[in-house]
């Protein structure tokens, strides 16, 4: 649904959003070899501020040099028919995750 990899120098950064069945979506941020977050969401309005975070620290990595190296960006339809195009996003990383789990074995 979403992934888009980054690379400077050695380093990789990896971000992605997948559908977990009827789980919800499951959010990955891997940096390098290390996964660095993992969060799955049962609500779409949390998937879709996650990718507009997701967005924007790709966007601000690019202008600093960071090249990306793969990018899926299939946008999947809501419950309601919209897809993440044509919604508001908010620019900020849900910090309330009461309707999923941080799966970060390291939190």
């Amino acid at each position: 649904m979403f992934e888009v990899s980054l690379r400077r120098a050695d380093h990789i950064r990896r971000y992605s959003i997948v559908h977990a069945n009827e789980s919800g979506w499951e959010v990955r941020l891997e940096e390098d070899a290390t996964l660095e977050r993992r969060v799955l969401y049962q609500d779409w309005h949390r998937v879709e501020r996650a990718r507009a975070l997701f967005e924007r620290e790709v966007s601000e990595l690019t202008e600093r040099g960071w090249v990306v190296s793969q990018s899926t960006k299939q946008l999947a339809p809501s419950e309601d028919g919209l897809d993440l195009a044509t919604r508001s996003r908010s620019p900020d990383w849900p910090a309330d995750r009461d309707d999923g789990a941080d799966l970060n074995p390291g939190s």
